[in-house]
């Protein structure tokens, strides 16, 4: 069964058993996803989604601590642009290498 937390909701997907978070987000407003993350490591995500459904507006990086090199959060924000269910999945790697770390996988419902 799933996770509830803000609106957001996290289950395993049936076909991949890989982690699924279910977001809801309206027609011509922005929705935010943060995944934890540390650049100096060199890893990085990478988001894949239907272009003609919602837009990356920005990505930044929001430190969670006041060293150098510690973890933060990689926070994307995305406009809804067409009503339906659509799909973002985003892949932690390193940009020279082929395979990935992870995978998280977000089920987007835009009103």
């Amino acid at each position: 069964m799933g996770e509830e937390e803000n609106g957001k909701s996290r289950s395993k997907s049936e076909k991949t058993g890989e982690a699924l978070e279910k977001v809801e987000a309206w027609v011509g407003k922005q929705f935010e996803i943060a995944l934890g993350a540390n650049p100096s490591t060199g890893y990085v995500w990478e988001p894949h989604f239907d272009s003609n459904r919602i837009s990356l507006v920005s990505r930044r990086y929001r430190s969670e601590q006041k060293m150098v090199g510690g973890p933060g959060c990689e926070v994307f924000t995305f406009l809804a642009l067409e009503r339906g269910k659509t799909g973002i999945e985003v892949i932690l790697k390193r940009r020279w290498e082929k395979g990935f770390q992870k995978k998280e996988i977000f089920e987007i419902f835009v009103r």
